[in-house]
């Protein structure tokens, strides 16, 4: 065996004994065995159990505390320990917002997609480096908050979308206004060993939220995703989307 080969094993043999070392044999085994014969949880499997009741109950989003962080790095690190537990697996789904404005960067590259029915790849960036997925699109859809500033947003742009000057009047109106318009989406992402982190009926055991089949994206980083505006949404905002970017190349042409 060559020196460098040699060397990666020996590394990964003492990765293998520090995840042992912390988690014992089986990870989270008398919550997840179903066995009355069960290994009994580390002192660390313990603390790492209330960081999860307290990040699925409260500490999540902007109030995700750094200790949660730490622990399900630790655990990504321990994934090929503990791969029935730790590999995620399938589709994960993600409701979420964005705000109009948000969509209008990113209009060149997904508008021929979002105007043939609402679905549009294109280029997510979480805000939170932990955030909450789930296997369920269904439970997704109910995360995808409708805001009554968009339902009024988009009656008003109803009343205007047949006449065209009315309609330029109404794009420059709200042109200064969309990054305070959220819109409902559905994110769907492939989950993978890099970024995911929970098989989400595990995880689902683990929080004690019965009903939802949550799963963690570990990564924080920019990724193309597949997104959804949830119908009937997706025509009026489309609309708008489009009002306002003609409207924004009509002035640019006139500087």
């Amino acid at each position: 065996m060559k020196l460098g080969k040699l060397y990666e094993a020996v590394l990964l043999e003492g990765k293998a004994q520090a995840c042992l070392v912390k988690f014992g044999n089986e990870l989270f085994d008398p919550q997840l065995s179903g066995s009355d014969d069960f290994e009994k949880n580390t002192p660390t499997e313990d603390a790492y159990l209330k960081l999860i009741d307290q990040f699925t109950t409260y500490h999540h989003g902007r109030a995700l505390r750094p200790a949660f962080v730490e622990a399900m790095k630790t655990l990504k690190g321990c994934m090929s320990s503990y791969p029935d537990v730790l590999q995620p697996e399938g589709t994960a789904y993600r409701g979420d917002v964005m705000s109009m404005n948000d969509l209008l960067t990113q209009y060149d590259d997904i508008a021929d997609d979002l105007s043939k029915g609402g679905v549009f790849d294109f280029t997510y960036a979480p805000k939170s480096i932990i955030q909450s997925w789930t296997s369920d699109k269904y439970a997704a859809e109910d995360f995808a908050k409708v805001s009554p500033f968009l339902l009024q947003m988009i009656i008003s742009y109803k009343e205007v979308k047949d006449n065209p000057k009315e309609l330029a009047n109404f794009a420059r109106e709200i042109s200064d206004s969309l990054d305070n318009i959220t819109v409902p989406i559905v994110i769907k992402l492939n989950t993978n060993a890099d970024d995911f982190l929970f098989k989400s009926r595990y995880f689902m055991f683990l929080s004690q939220h019965e009903y939802e089949e949550e799963l963690l994206r570990v990564n924080n980083q920019p990724t193309r995703v597949t997104g959804t505006i949830i119908k009937p949404l997706f025509e009026p905002v489309f609309g708008i989307l489009r009002a306002v970017k003609q409207y924004e190349v009509h002035v640019n042409r006139q500087e």
